[in-house]
């Protein structure tokens, strides 16, 4: 699909739930089906973490959740 090839995957975890209704994010998971396994236990991750420390709203931004899932021991803090 178009969206496929051209969207940025960003999608929004409110209230620690993933909004995995929305074409955006549905779009992100055609698209990396294959590492799925590892890009989902992140996102599951992310959901605990704001769920514990009560963030009402995130922007996540999806190239840089697949980033993580493919070299978990990457250093970042470099990267802007």
């Amino acid at each position: 699909a178009l969206m496929d090839t051209f969207s940025l995957h960003h999608f929004i975890i409110r209230k620690g739930a993933t909004l995995d209704s929305t074409p955006e994010y549905a779009s992100f998971q055609r698209k990396y089906e294959a590492e799925w396994g590892a890009i989902k236990e992140l996102i599951t991750t992310l959901e605990a973490l704001f769920t514990l420390y009560s963030v009402p709203l995130a922007y996540i931004d999806g190239q840089k959740v697949v980033a993580l899932a493919r070299n978990p021991l990457k250093r970042r803090d470099e990267e802007a």
